[in-house]
């Protein structure tokens, strides 16, 4: 009987390949079934990727929009109901959209409050000293991947925004140079 030295262990040479000649039997499919699971792995990672990239570019664009939205509902703000209500408005009327420009963002929460950090009531009764609004925005993007591993089919994507109107009583940067 002929023995084949190897760096790990004595085997007889009948198990080792010869070259042109046939596999162990044990060893037939290994290959098959390795580049299935790292196909399976790889498509699993590329999946995840564009799930993750959308909810993230949907994040951005809520965010955009709340920050736009607030800073137009703020410019409204007069301490009238009449001001309260073209804040409203404003924010109703932005033009910001998400998935890619094509969707509207519905149930947007608009709220009130005379100091940033105070309480925000969305129906005040009087505008009287209201010069912070609150603009929460939220969308529901359509997933395509993550369905697949048992997550949700749409994920949840919400942002918030704070703008006011804060009277400058003095000018300490000077004249010189702007």
């Amino acid at each position: 009987r002929i023995i084949a030295r190897t760096e790990r262990q004595d085997i007889p040479a009948e198990a080792v390949k010869a070259p042109g000649g046939k596999a162990r039997a044990g060893n037939r499919g290994y290959a098959l079934v390795t580049v299935a699971s790292g196909t399976i792995c790889l498509v699993a990672t590329l999946g995840l990727s564009v799930d993750l990239g959308r909810v993230y570019i949907v994040r951005n664009e809520a965010q955009t929009y709340a920050d736009a939205a607030a800073m137009k509902a703020a410019l409204e703000l007069d301490g009238t109901l009449a001001g309260l209500t073209r804040a409203r408005n404003a924010v109703a009327e932005s033009t910001n959209r998400w998935h890619m420009g094509n969707a509207s963002f519905t149930g947007t929460q608009v709220a009130f409050s005379s100091t940033a950090t105070g309480t925000y009531d969305p129906n005040p009764h009087s505008g009287a000293g209201l010069r912070f609004v609150q603009v929460r925005a939220t969308a529901n993007p359509p997933l395509y991947f993550m369905p697949i591993v048992g997550q949700a089919s749409r994920g949840a994507v919400r942002a918030a925004a704070t703008a006011g109107q804060i009277p400058k009583t003095s000018f300490r940067e000077g004249s010189f140079p702007f």
